[in-house]
């Protein structure tokens, strides 16, 4: 449907994070952040890989894996227009 009507359809993917899960809700944060900087469908994949709780280090590792400018992607990670 979205090759047959390019301007007609349009395909939007939004995080739904847990609240019962802080992995859930940093996950959502980042994903964001890295769409930022045109990483969404890249980051969401690396997030997947995880297993267990994610961390900080886990962020670092996946930005600098799939080419994120790191010290933006922390910014706009904490930045109100994400966290607000």
């Amino acid at each position: 449907m979205l090759d047959e009507y390019p301007d007609m359809v349009q395909l939007v993917v939004r995080p739904f994070p847990s609240s019962y899960n802080q992995s859930s809700l940093l996950a959502a944060s980042a994903v964001l952040a890295a769409h930022d900087q045109g990483y969404f469908w890249e980051f969401r994949e690396q997030l997947f890989l995880v297993e267990g709780p994610l961390s900080v280090t886990d962020l670092r590792d996946m930005a600098e894996q799939v080419g994120i400018d790191g010290p933006r992607f922390f910014r706009d990670l904490a930045s109100d227009k994400i966290q607000g």
